[in-house]
This record gives structure tokens, sequence and C-alpha cells, in this order.
């Protein structure tokens, strides 16, 4: 429990007591139930949509609700890794100058650009698929995103940063788990695409097929995503962490509707 406690106390605004004392194996407890964060995080998201939804709330305004509710639930933790994490790989300088730049508290062109597009992107995905019954597909695509932590933070695909977010969770993770957890998320947003496919009266088998393919997508780009940041910036930062939620979590978005539409 004192794992959950403190990703709940680090990961979200919610008022959790965490440890006074922290560490590297702090740290593993912590990543092991980021997981279990985004399964809160979705709950909470879920149950909003469907509220929206059956006061017959402006699909427009439901999506804009749940983004800017989980931005204030998260800190803006994740927007905020996502334009620092854009800034640094986009100004193609050596790696302690690139981490030197993510360290600003400025933004610069690119993150803000990346930081927009991606709140649009999810303020419209969640507002359709709050008009297709897509309230479990909502709760899905926002737990999932986070389903991918452990993987970013598996033992030897990064050197240990000194200091930070990055110090306690980089490298705490054992490669098998990782997988495992991963794996289960994609098998879960399938199956959301496939009861939510169902709930609007159409066949899933296309649903199915949209989000495996989605799913090994996600799996795939985030080691690549892991590699190109531990290649450019010369290890993972937490920065890096929070824009890899982000980034699944609006590309997961699309992908929903698309596979909940069966729209390519």
């Amino acid at each position: 429990m004192v794992g959950f406690r403190t990703a709940l106390s680090w990961m979200t605004i919610i008022p959790v007591k965490a440890p006074d004392e922290v560490d590297r194996a702090l740290g593993v407890r912590t990543v092991r139930a980021i997981p279990l964060v985004g399964v809160v995080l979705g709950l909470l998201c879920g149950l909003v949509s469907w509220a929206l939804a059956s006061i017959a709330v402006p699909w427009p305004i439901t999506g804009i609700v749940i983004t800017t509710l989980l931005v204030v639930l998260t800190r803006g933790m994740h927007v905020d890794g996502l334009a620092d994490t854009i800034d640094g790989l986009g100004s193609y300088r050596e790696p302690d100058e690139a981490r030197q730049i993510m360290r600003d508290g400025r933004v610069g062109p690119l993150g803000m650009a990346a930081v927009v597009l991606a709140l649009i992107a999810e303020a419209l995905a969640f507002g359709l698929l709050s008009t297709h019954n897509g309230h479990i597909m909502t709760g899905t695509v926002i737990a999932v995103a986070r389903w991918a932590t452990p993987l970013m933070c598996a033992a030897g695909a990064s050197q240990v940063p000194r200091r930070g977010f990055g110090y306690l969770m980089i490298g705490t993770q054992r490669p098998a788990f990782a997988w495992v957890v991963a794996s289960i998320g994609a098998l879960l947003f399938t199956g959301a695409a496939a009861v939510t496919s169902e709930l609007c009266g159409r066949m899933p088998d296309v649903s199915v097929v949209v989000a495996l393919l989605y799913s090994a997508a996600a799996v795939g780009g985030t080691v690549l995503y892991r590699r190109h940041c531990v290649r450019r910036l010369g290890y993972l930062t937490g920065d890096v962490l929070g824009a890899n939620v982000e980034l699944l979590q609006a590309c997961g978005a699309v992908a929903a509707v698309c596979a909940v539409t069966a729209l390519l």
C-alpha cells in the first residue's frame, strides 16, 4: 500500500500522505503502483463522461471538461513533461545542453505546439467517444496510458540520473514485469474497444483489429521513444516519463475513436 499511496501523492492532487523518507526501494514500489493510479484516474474521468452525456451536455464541452479535469488532477505534470521533452529533443544540442533546456522553466515554440496539439486531440476524441457510449473506452485510454511507465523504467534501459524523480524511478523495474504490464494494458484497450462497439450496435471485429494494431504500435513506439531519448539526452528523466504518458493518452484517444467508429 505504501507504493500506491506514494504514487497517488506524486502523480495526482489527491491528498494522500506519502512517506517522509524516499529512496530507490520506495521508487520500485511506486512505479509498480502507477498503473493503479491510471485506473483511479480512468474511473473518475469515465464517470464524468457518463454523467455529462446523461444530461445531454454537448460533446465538445464534455471533451474539454475531461481534458481539463485530467490536467488538474495530475497537476499538469504530464503536459509539462511533454513540453520540456519536445523542447530538449528539438534543440539538437549535446545531451548536457539538451537536458539544461529541459530544466529551463520557459516553454519554447516546439513544446507549446506539442502541448496544444495533444490537448486538442484529447478533447476532441474524448468528446466524440461520449457520443458513442464510449465512457468505458475513455476511462481505459486514460488508465492504460500509464501502464507503459514500468516499461520506460525497466532495468538496463537507461543510465540512472543522479537526481529528481528520474533517480527514484528509472531502472527500477524488472523487464519481464514491465512487458507483462504493457501487454495487459494492450489487452485492456482492445477489450474496451470491443465492448464499446457492441454497445454501439456494431460488430466488434474491425474495432478489435484496429485496437490491436494501435496497441502493438504503442508498445513498440514506447520502446523506440525510450531508445531515442537515451541516445539524444544521455539518459531518461522524469520529464521523459511524463511526456510518454501524455503522448500515449493523446494517441490512444484518437485511436480509440478510430476503433470504436471503425474509421481508419
